[in-house]
């Protein structure tokens, strides 16, 4: 029972351990906010449209994020996508 125990302590360490090793998403890194480009989209668009717009960072990320027009002509953002491509 002390050798389960311990390797299941052992285990939850590790994992802990690759946790937070991870670098954290910060959406306001990879481009969550919206651009002028999203906002002129928006305003030329007709309510309820939805559109994709992406931003690439030169460290291999990619963001993509998915916007759904609202009645007043403004962006709701509705999905946010992230690729580490390294």
């Amino acid at each position: 029972m002390k050798k389960i125990i311990a390797l299941s302590l052992a285990t939850l360490m590790i994992g802990s351990g690759a946790a937070l090793a991870a670098q954290p998403f910060n959406p306001t890194m990879y481009g969550a906010k919206q651009t002028t480009a999203d906002q002129e989209i928006a305003r030329i668009s007709a309510p309820g449209t939805i559109f994709t717009t992406q931003v690439s960072g030169g460290s291999g990320w990619t963001a993509s994020k998915t916007y759904k027009v609202q009645p007043d002509g403004t962006a709701k953002l509705i999905d946010l996508g992230y690729i580490n491509n390294n």
